[in-house]
């Protein structure tokens, strides 16, 4: 028996529309968008060996993972409705020249 995954519902969808619209600011363009296990949608940036994942969950929770492929994946929360703290993390971790 298979469990049934939820699909990203209109909270998830908006969430994640206007984290793209914003990261746009910063020249950023998501190389993979992917429904979430949990429920939600996952944008996943790269440059070079390091990657950021935003997850906008269905309940409105928005998280970013990151990784450099060499240390232990990093994530923190986004308050949904103050985002830029966040994302300027996450642009500032994928700028990082090793």
């Amino acid at each position: 028996m298979t469990e049934e995954v939820p699909a990203p519902n209109e909270t998830a969808r908006d969430t994640s529309f206007g984290l793209a619209i914003a990261l746009l600011y910063y020249r950023l363009h998501p190389t993979r968008i992917d429904p979430l296990a949990e429920g939600g949608i996952g944008m996943t940036f790269k440059r070079g060996d390091r990657t950021a994942t935003l997850e906008c969950y269905n309940d409105g929770d928005v998280c970013v993972v990151v990784s450099d492929r060499r240390n232990d994946q990093v994530a923190w929360e986004i308050d949904p409705k103050d985002t830029a703290a966040g994302l300027e993390r996450m642009v500032a971790f994928l700028q990082e020249t090793p």
